[in-house]
């Protein structure tokens, strides 16, 4: 509003403001097209959390830079003491453009529980600090440092903004779970290359069960290769996101992975079947002739 209704003009005093502002905008707002792009959002959506990042990033950088420069007058004398950590590295500047990040991009976002929105606000502080570190390394090298890397004005400056962004980005950001699933894929016999999700669309416990009974099966194997009617089944928990294969038959039901294996034919002693949790890649043996595998692919691969 201000740059609408004054224009591109601003006091000498907050130059911190406006650059603190552009690094925290262009951090938060890279984060939030990143998981657009991951979760295929519409453009409305976009414009949504995009606006949502720019308000709260612009109010944030006006309240904590000006806090932060309030707070140098009362800690330095009026002749304007360099304290090395705070001043010279620019040490507040950084952390609170990490904090104002972390926000942003955390208001923007659902919420997801209090362990996400401490992730986001620690990856704050993270890249702030880093990023004053990165800025430091020029006082303390053994050698003179490359005028880019040290004092030029604009490249020493925008490396330490992507120094930034990069480290935020490695400590916030991660390939949601929600937007994979388990699948089955057959590798042997007639039935090869056949697959099946075992997706918990709703937030459910979901069974998806394995055999040659013709009606009602999830993924159907022809009784001449060794598989049982109702031979196993595979149950997906959302709230732990665990796969788990169970065996419901007496016939061979092994599964495999390196250096391991477990076996899991039914126990008609036992009142519950036998179970073992599934990883990518493991391959199981339905019978003598059948093998299958799990794998963990994008929900999107139908």
């Amino acid at each position: 509003m201000y740059l609408l209704v004054v224009g591109p003009f601003w006091n000498s005093s907050q130059d911190s403001v406006i650059t603190g502002f552009i690094l925290v905008f262009s951090t938060a707002g890279a984060n939030v097209l990143g998981e657009a792009g991951l979760r295929r959002w519409s453009v409305k959506e976009i414009v949504k959390k995009m606006s949502m990042v720019f308000g709260v990033s612009s109010l944030l950088s006006l309240a904590l830079f000006n806090l932060w420069t309030f707070l140098q007058g009362l800690i330095f004398d009026e002749q304007g003491l360099q304290h090395a950590m705070l001043l010279k590295y620019r040490l507040g500047d950084f952390v609170c453009a990490g904090l104002i990040t972390g926000l942003s991009v955390l208001i923007a976002q659902k919420w997801d529980g209090w362990k996400h929105a401490l992730t986001q606000v620690l990856a704050g502080l993270f890249a702030g600090l880093g990023a004053a570190a990165f800025r430091m390394l020029p006082y303390f090298a053994a050698q003179p440092l490359p005028e880019y890397f040290s004092h030029d004005l604009y490249q020493a400056s925008a490396l330490y903004f992507v120094v930034f962004g990069f480290l935020f980005g490695v400590a916030a950001r991660g390939i949601p779970e929600e937007l994979y699933v388990g699948w089955v894929r057959v590798l042997t016999g007639s039935r090869f290359s056949q697959r099946i999700p075992i997706d918990a669309i709703e937030q459910k416990n979901k069974e998806r069960f394995l055999g040659h009974y013709p009606n009602g099966l999830d993924l159907f194997l022809p009784a001449n290769e060794g598989v049982l009617e109702l031979h196993a089944s595979i149950v997906h928990s959302p709230s732990t996101n665990q796969y788990v294969l169970r065996g419901l038959s007496l016939e061979h039901t092994k599964t495999k992975r390196m250096f391991e294996w477990a076996r899991v034919d039914y126990d008609p002693q036992s009142p519950v079947p036998r179970e073992v949790e599934l990883k990518n890649e493991d391959r199981i043996e339905l019978g003598n002739n059948t093998e299958i595998e799990f794998l963990i692919l994008p929900r999107e691969e139908r």
